[in-house]
């Protein structure tokens, strides 16, 4: 099984942690999460800095915890 063929999840920021860096292709301060699996990638991150990770980005996917429906799930909790 080659690199590319495993799943990479990473949580960091890229300031401070070259495998981030390297993962998303720009310098963000806060924590952020990264996923790469079946051969897609995904970047999570604030809902502030969505846009941000669009325009200096290599990802592509890139969401926020509302985008992934944690505010349905934290009320129903």
């Amino acid at each position: 099984m080659s690199n590319e063929d495993r799943a990479l999840l990473l949580i960091a920021d890229s300031v401070n942690n070259a495998d981030m860096y390297y993962a998303i292709g720009f310098l963000f301060g806060d924590p952020v999460i990264y996923l790469r699996a079946g051969g897609s990638e995904t970047l999570v991150c604030s809902n502030f800095e969505v846009e941000e990770a669009h325009r200096h980005g290599r990802v592509s996917n890139v969401v926020s915890p509302l985008g992934l429906g944690y505010d349905a799930l934290r009320a129903r909790i």
